[in-house]
């Protein structure tokens, strides 16, 4: 719902305020853990209304059930990601220790996927996504200027 061409957080970011050259969101998982984080290229001089924005989406995503068309576009998509992992053997690793160590298959997450439903999402981000008001993230501003 977040990240890419398609998701809200683009459409919001870039194409409705005007706020971001790109979006995108992308998560990380390992065999112990992982972390998800959201990726934006932004003018210098719109970097703070661009961060309400992010957290404003992100409360949307808490508060608001996702579509079942969005979410089916989302499982549609999972499906392409875990098929491309298959594409390389560096990419196979993680998925093979799952498959040894925890008897997960590409079918088993293909169906779990697919029993996820809208009040599954909400729950979810409201148990993982940040408030802009703790401070229970990591924020990280680059300059493309300096090294």
């Amino acid at each position: 719902r977040l990240g890419g061409p398609d998701q809200l957080l683009f459409k919001n970011l870039r194409k409705r305020r005007g706020l971001a050259y790109q979006v995108e969101t992308f998560s990380n998982i390992g065999y112990y853990g992982g972390n998800m984080g959201i990726a934006a290229k932004i003018p210098a001089r719109k970097i703070s209304e661009s961060i309400s924005a992010i957290f404003e989406e992100i409360e949307i995503m808490k508060n608001e059930m996702i579509s079942r068309k969005s979410l089916e576009k989302i499982v549609r998509d999972a499906r392409f990601s875990l098929a491309s992992v298959f594409e390389s053997n560096s990419e196979q690793i993680p998925f093979i220790e799952m498959m040894l160590d925890k008897h997960i298959t590409p079918d088993s997450v293909m169906q779990m996927w697919n029993d996820v439903t809208p009040e599954n999402v909400q729950a979810v981000s409201n148990k993982y996504l940040p408030n802009q008001e703790d401070g229970n993230y990591i924020l990280y501003i680059k300059d493309p200027l300096k090294p």
